[in-house]
């Protein structure tokens, strides 16, 4: 397959399953799309989603916090219940440092060959779930 082929097919397959859902997709760079949801408390959540550009028919799901945590007021505690909470769930949490700020977001991969609408809509509903509880019990241990 051309490398156009694959940006063709990647963008029409997205843009389906966004349709069949009634979604918009507000932001568009080239493999990638993002999806605006209101959270709790009138939060905007961003849902990115990726198509796999290495040949494999993948596509990865994720969600971030709506905020950052410094890195000196993180709690030990948290990553360990994080990490126990991917045990758990469908989906996975991840962390990536940006200048002593952690950004804390849940992913999930999933075959883009044989997805669904209906599984696509299930994997965006069940990682804002996720993040949403997190971010409650984040809030809760007065960490954000």
């Amino acid at each position: 397959m051309r490398l156009t082929d694959r940006f063709t097919t990647s963008r029409t397959l997205l843009d389906r399953l966004c349709r069949e859902n009634g979604w918009d997709i507000d932001i568009r760079e080239d493999d990638a799309i993002a999806l605006y949801f209101n959270g709790d408390g009138g939060t905007d959540r961003r849902m990115l989603i990726v198509m796999h550009k290495d040949g494999e028919p993948a596509m990865t799901f994720a969600c971030s916090l709506c905020s950052s945590i410094p890195a000196n007021r993180l709690p030990a505690h948290i990553p360990v219940t994080l990490l126990a909470r991917n045990h758990s769930k469908m989906a996975g949490w991840h962390v990536s440092d940006r200048n002593g700020q952690l950004l804390f977001s849940c992913g999930y991969v999933a075959l883009a060959d044989s997805i669904t609408a209906h599984n696509f809509k299930v994997i965006c509903t069940m990682l804002l779930k996720e993040v949403a509880t997190v971010e409650a019990y984040l809030r809760h241990e007065r960490v954000i």
